[in-house]
């Protein structure tokens, strides 16, 4: 997929919204262990949270990938869309996006693509003849990917990992909403946090010349 951003267009990221899920949610979680929910005071208040973040960083026209987990069930899904303003948004499916995967055809018109994983290179205006911004987008961690030593970026979700742990081997981040206070990344802070980052780290089978 290759995109061309245009003026003010951005481009962000974010996952594992996990919108209207009540075991997430401290205050209604059946879980015995509240380390794996988020400290909201009721089911409302998260989804309320999760849309105003998204809202308040990512206008209609620009571009969100949301790489999966989503909501559990079709009609949240549905509620969560109705209440996000951006009209570009692609969905990188995830587990708890079964039942969609079931039934895809009510929600093709609801998003810009819907996919389980997708290649993406990005060129930003006034630098059409450079080399483009590669990124690999699955809702899980792979451990090597196309182009991965030739800097192509690696995001996921999945793993709900926490501020300090949301950077993996290599150029990967996990980019679910528990890691980033429940607001996407953009284009931008993604890239900079690779800065530093040895593309070749997670390398882990021969090279074949």
């Amino acid at each position: 997929m290759k995109i061309f951003p245009k003026g003010n267009q951005q481009i962000f990221f974010t996952s594992d919204s996990h919108y209207d899920h009540r075991n997430i949610c401290k205050a209604t979680s059946n879980w015995p262990e509240d380390s794996y929910t988020r400290d909201f005071p009721g089911v409302k208040a998260m989804n309320d949270r999760l849309v105003q973040e998204i809202n308040d960083m990512v206008g209609e026209d620009d571009i969100l990938f949301h790489l999966g987990d989503m909501a559990f069930k079709p009609e949240m899904v549905k509620q969560f869309r109705n209440r996000i303003n951006c009209k570009n948004i692609h969905w990188i499916l995830g587990n708890h996006d079964w039942r969609v995967k079931e039934d895809p055809k009510p929600f093709l018109d609801m998003f810009s693509s819907m996919s389980e994983y997708k290649y993406v290179m990005i060129y930003l205006e006034g630098e059409e003849d450079e080399d483009p911004i590669k990124l690999v987008l699955c809702h899980y961690p792979i451990s090597s990917w196309q182009g991965m030593c030739g800097g192509t970026i690696h995001l996921h979700g999945h793993l709900h990992c926490l501020e300090h742990d949301k950077m993996g081997k290599g150029m990967t981040l996990d980019v679910g909403v528990d890691g980033n206070n429940y607001k996407p990344y953009s284009l931008d802070e993604v890239l900079a946090l690779m800065i530093d980052k040895d593309p070749c780290e997670p390398f882990t089978h021969p090279v074949l010349r």
